[in-house]
């Protein structure tokens, strides 16, 4: 029964799963399918982009661990939000017209989300 289940996990955490704090650097065509994140922090550094405007969408799974997202300061940011155990923290200031759209999509067990601007 446990190797059934951790396979089944496993198979749900199908974008590259990953284990203890790790920093990525996707560039724009390496956002799909998406991430995950089994334990520790996965931070998606999006920070760089030299995007003026559009929209992006990231996808990500954590079983237990947090994901940190890094925007641009001319981004916008929609949390679509699955977490069991865990919840969100935006790093936003208010009353700045954003031309870059991100949404970001996670699903998840256990963790948080923590959304920050800029470098």
């Amino acid at each position: 029964m446990t190797g059934i289940t951790l396979t089944a996990l496993l198979g749900w955490l199908n974008y590259h799963p990953g284990f203890g704090d790790r920093t990525i650097r996707p560039e724009i065509h390496e956002l799909s399918p998406g991430f995950s994140n089994l334990f520790g922090t996965l931070t998606i550094d999006l920070s760089a982009y030299e995007v003026s405007s559009g929209n992006l969408k990231v996808n990500a799974k954590t079983l237990g661990g947090d994901i940190v997202l890094r925007v641009p300061e001319n981004a916008s940011v929609q949390v679509d939000e699955s977490i069991v155990f865990g919840g969100t923290k935006r790093n936003d200031a208010s009353g700045q017209p954003r031309s870059l759209a991100i949404r970001l999509d996670v699903q998840g067990i256990a963790g948080s989300i923590r959304v920050e601007r800029g470098h």
